[in-house]
């Protein structure tokens, strides 16, 4: 066998490897895993795994925990209890569908939360009770469809919210009614077509926020609208009825 084919079976092989599913026994053999933690930077990695939910040996002391890239599918409740020093929490590219009241009730100090890339299909009240610190929340490419009114109020420090790549077409102002302003928001990505399918008629109270300056759009995230309309050229003369196009 030549030198050329050999290469290819062990990349073959390697990639074999990083796909074929694996149980929680073995994930930590697996080569893809990066298990370790520093308690010098108090960063804690296990990335990677194959592990079906969250590990119960994470250091109390940590202050940032990254759990992607593993498959994980649901956070119960109490999950995260008297774990008040943990700053910086990444979830994303894991197959979370179920997140219960509560799950990250003890996280009093987290301000970054990254769920980005899960199966989540409805963001509703209680899923971020606790969480009142939080200044980022992620939650792009998932299949949220919609967001009830109270999701974000125990969010009182919030900032900066994505929802980029997901299934919503509309958003409550009652959503985010109870939050500090200014708020950034990203709804639709600018360098790539967007799975949400905005109606931007009936968005009109949002593009009143953004003139009087209380919503911003982070890298020009703003609705990409399913009709064609372009946000920039809407107006709405009154927040509560629907947009228009100039010159439309």
């Amino acid at each position: 066998m030549g030198i050329r084919q050999s290469a290819t079976l062990f990349i073959f092989a390697a990639v074999l490897m990083y796909l074929l599913p694996c149980t929680d026994a073995s994930c930590l053999n697996q080569p893809r895993c990066r298990n370790e933690y520093s308690s010098t930077t108090r960063k804690f990695y296990r990335a990677g795994c194959c592990l079906t939910h969250v590990p119960q040996d994470i250091p109390a002391e940590a202050l940032e925990v990254y759990l992607w890239n593993n498959a994980i599918t649901a956070l119960p409740t109490g999950l995260f209890s008297d774990l008040n020093q943990w700053e910086d929490l990444r979830l994303e590219y894991n197959k979370i569908s179920v997140i219960e009241d509560q799950a990250f009730s003890g996280l009093e100090s987290l301000w970054y939360l990254d769920l980005k890339n899960n199966k989540i299909s409805v963001l509703k009240p209680g899923m971020f009770t606790g969480l009142k610190n939080v200044w980022q929340l992620h939650v792009p490419e998932n299949q949220i469809t919609h967001v009830q009114e109270g999701t974000f109020d125990s969010l009182v420090s919030i900032g900066h919210i994505n929802l980029q790549q997901n299934r919503l077409t509309t958003l409550s102002p009652e959503v985010f009614r109870n939050l500090g302003r200014p708020l950034q928001l990203l709804l639709s990505p600018s360098y790539t077509e967007d799975t949400n399918q905005w109606d931007c008629s009936s968005l009109c109270w949002l593009k009143h926020e953004e003139q009087n300056g209380t919503v911003q759009w982070w890298s020009n995230s703003y609705p990409r609208c399913a009709s064609g309309a372009d946000w920039k050229l809407l107006e709405c003369e009154n927040p509560g009825e629907p947009c228009s196009q100039k010159g439309h």
